[in-house]
């Protein structure tokens, strides 16, 4: 089974529902311009560039673990970082989410539609669906987006704007400039894997 990792401001929103969508950097871009590299994607050795996920698939969400020692009387027991109310002074040493293995995994997705696109082309709509929030603030007549809640990121005048401060923040400044193909996952959130 595949696995598929998330910031944390990020896991919390899947988990809770609010980021139904994903957008993955195809690698490697497809060597072609123009309206065949969206329809079938081709790498320089003329090779069809597969998605990692697949419509059906479902996928377990990667998070920090810590495993209780054998010797401990709770033996075996599997402590996450990303609990509901996570201690910022917690000194575990957690297990990087990368290499987290499918059988300690609590929370999974089943992956419902896959497109290609350019980074760019996301609506505003697909924004809300990335886990951008939308707020009315009293007073002010417009729109204002943020990522997280907590308003520990700045406040933006559109989705958009919020999402490419989230995707240079995940994949690094200047990613949403270069305008990149990638894979636009929707998924939906199951309470376990059957």
């Amino acid at each position: 089974m595949k696995g598929i990792n998330f910031t944390e401001p990020l896991f919390h929103k899947v988990v809770r529902g609010k980021k139904t969508q994903t957008r993955l950097i195809m690698n490697p871009q497809p060597a072609f311009e123009g309206e065949f590299r969206y329809a079938c994607p081709i790498d320089a050795d003329g090779k069809l560039i597969e998605p990692l996920y697949k419509i059906g698939e479902t996928v377990y969400i990667k998070e920090p673990y810590f495993i209780i020692p054998k010797w401990h009387e709770y033996k075996n027991w599997v402590i996450y970082k990303y609990g509901e109310h996570p201690e910022k002074t917690d000194t575990r040493p957690f297990v990087n989410p990368r290499i987290m293995p499918a059988k300690y995994a609590r929370h999974f997705i089943k992956i419902t539609c896959v497109r290609c696109e350019r980074l760019q082309e996301i609506s505003d709509a697909d924004c809300l669906k990335e886990g951008i929030e939308e707020q009315k603030w009293e007073g002010h007549t417009g729109k204002y987006f943020y990522i997280i809640p907590d308003m520990t990121c700045p406040i933006f005048d559109s989705g958009r704007k919020a999402y490419a401060y989230l995707i240079d923040s995940i994949y690094g400044k200047g990613t949403w400039e270069s305008n990149p193909i990638v894979w636009a996952y929707d998924f939906k959130l199951i309470t376990k894997y059957r």
